[in-house]
């Protein structure tokens, strides 16, 4: 059988650059074709199908599933499915009303997508929201990025901007996913019951994003950031004590080796 590293390097190349261009661009598009009222909450649905599709491979990486030597590239291969699907349904789904009619200056057809949307034709009030909201940024300069970096006013969005995406990627949790079956292993359990505890993580991710849908609009955005590093601080101490000691045993258990 012809097989090809090469080629498995420029897919997943390929593969990451179309998922980080979803990463930023899926959120804004979801925020602005959701009502107001439902913005945080329709916006957190792009992080709970990531939630639920860890989860999946997770499922589907399972020995007796697709996890072997042998079956391997079929799981690799699956990810050509919501590709397809994507490629058949973002053609019928209509540009954002407020890029159409801020940006593209067309009236009428963002009337049009936000009728298709809403399943009704009464969207009067949210034109006139976007025409207002377009009207007061006609009157707002366009920030460049050296003004961005240079401007005292806007350096404190900007560094809290940062400071979260900071945050959110050094908490370890990337590490966690990746390593959980290990580190369940280091902790004593069998390789059956790491594998299904790692399920169980990832289970628990979806339960908790699902939650958040409905305590963002609820608690408000600064409140569930504070608790969730929060506990995530708590949590990755508690994390980097444990594997300390395990790291520790096992240099004793391997010093004292006749």
């Amino acid at each position: 059988m012809y097989s090809s590293y090469e080629l498995i390097i420029i897919g997943r190349f390929i593969i990451g650059i179309n998922s980080g261009l979803n990463a930023g661009l899926t959120p804004m598009y979801l925020a602005e074709i959701s009502p107001m009222n439902l913005r945080g909450s329709v916006g957190t649905v792009y992080q709970l199908v990531v939630t639920i599709s860890i989860l999946i491979s997770q499922i589907l990486g399972l020995d007796y599933i697709l996890g072997t030597a042998e079956r391997w590239p079929i799981l690799l291969a699956l990810i050509i499915i919501p590709g397809i699907f994507m490629f058949i349904t973002l053609p019928f789904c209509p540009e954002s009303p407020k890029y159409t009619l801020i940006n593209k200056k067309k009236d009428i057809e963002a009337e049009r997508g936000l009728q298709w949307l809403r399943g009704t034709i009464e969207v009067h009030d949210e034109m006139d929201e976007m025409r207002a909201e377009n009207e007061a940024m006609k009157v707002i300069p366009r920030v460049t990025l050296r003004e961005m970096l240079s401007n005292p006013m806007l350096k404190t969005p900007l560094g809290i901007s940062v400071m979260i995406m900071l945050c959110q990627q050094l908490s370890g949790i990337n590490a966690v996913m990746f390593f959980s079956t290990k580190i369940f292993n280091m902790a004593g359990m069998s390789d059956d019951g790491a594998k299904y505890a790692t399920l169980g993580m990832g289970t628990l991710n979806v339960i908790m994003t699902l939650i958040s849908l409905f305590l963002v609009e609820l608690t408000g955005r600064k409140t569930l950031l504070m608790i969730g590093f929060s506990s995530m601080f708590v949590i990755t101490v508690m994390l980097t004590i444990s594997l300390m000691f395990v790291v520790s045993a096992y240099f004793m258990i391997f010093m004292v080796r006749p």
